[in-house]
């Protein structure tokens, strides 16, 4: 059975949940504070002391349990300046020493950067690498110290495709599985340039006018839950075959929240409620939505290939007919 790779939230009753679910569990996943090096998300940190020392613990105690610690650097605005780099640096050589398992980076710059510095810590490929064909991953394979991709979840809809990347490659994979966002969506990385933890005017509310516009056009895309690229509870066995980790989105979620998805997901079992065991999402879900759906459609969306544009198969299931 593969394991769950999980979010650190800042909360760290989290990781008294992750301890009694250890044994389901392969990683933990944590962003360094923005003001060292900035990620895709935005949460309210203390103050780098502060929080330096709750990773410190975090790092020491999840090893305890044989979760893994991986470090998240993957914002989509960086700046490499040799200052920056150099704090980077110290702050990651700090975290070996309390135990640090390896990095997840969205730019392969960096990861180079991260195997000449520190070559025996594991180092994934974000979703936000933007990296899912044959052919690139072919050359990242060369280079010979990148171990696993977290591939687009697009792919969760294109058996074919995996079925390629896992039979010709040897580079590991995993996915995110519990999120609805829309499948195949052009705004997909710009979302993460909107939320990443630098993007200050964003988090300030001085924005209104981009807001407003972003707002409108997400509002005409698809918003038939039945076409998001999530990944059921009781899926996840038949997914080992493709994957070495499922990945449990989002470090923003309340513990609460985390511990209702991480138990249907860890158990492998289905809630009654789509939404106990998805994160948020930019599709609207009613939290009364029972998951309802036929088995052959469950059969056949795994290898759809997101082609809504030329199938109306779940907007059918959606009207009843």
């Amino acid at each position: 059975m593969k394991k769950l790779q999980v979010p650190f939230n800042l909360d760290l009753k989290v990781l008294d949940l992750y301890k009694k679910y250890s044994k389901y569990i392969s990683e933990i996943y944590f962003p360094l504070h923005p003001d060292i090096f900035p990620s895709a998300r935005q949460n309210d940190y203390p103050n780098i002391e502060k929080y330096n020392e709750i990773i410190s613990y975090l790092c020491q105690t999840m090893n305890q349990y044989d979760i893994k610690p991986m470090v998240v650097l993957n914002s989509s605005k960086i700046d490499y300046s040799n200052y920056n780099l150099t704090i980077l640096r110290q702050n990651i050589k700090k975290l070996c020493s309390f135990g640090l398992f390896g990095v997840v980076v969205a730019d392969p710059i960096l990861a180079h950067w991260i195997y000449i510095n520190f070559p025996n810590l594991k180092i994934r490929l974000s979703i936000l690498s933007g990296i899912k064909d044959l052919n690139k991953i072919k050359e990242i394979e060369k280079l010979g110290y990148i171990q696993e991709i977290c591939l687009p979840q697009d792919l969760n809809r294109n058996e074919d495709m995996l079925k390629i990347l896992t039979s010709q490659t040897s580079i590991k994979y995993s996915t995110i599985v519990n999120s609805i966002c829309r499948i195949n969506c052009p705004l997909y990385y710009w979302h993460q340039n909107a939320y990443c933890s630098n993007n200050s005017s964003w988090k300030e509310n001085d924005t209104f006018e981009i807001r407003e516009t972003f707002n409108l056009l997400t509002d005409q895309f698809t918003h038939n839950w039945l076409k998001g690229p999530f990944i059921l509870p009781e899926e996840l066995d038949y997914y080992n075959q493709y994957f070495n980790g499922f990945k449990l989105e989002d470090r923003t979620l309340p513990t609460e929240k985390i511990s209702k998805i991480l138990k249907y997901y860890a158990t492998r079992t289905n809630p009654t409620y789509l939404l106990d065991c998805i994160s948020g999402s930019c599709i609207y879900l009613n939290p009364e939505e029972q998951i309802k759906y036929p088995q052959k459609w469950l059969l056949y969306r795994r290898n759809c290939k997101g082609e809504c544009w030329h199938c109306s198969y779940c907007d059918q299931i959606m009207e009843g007919k």
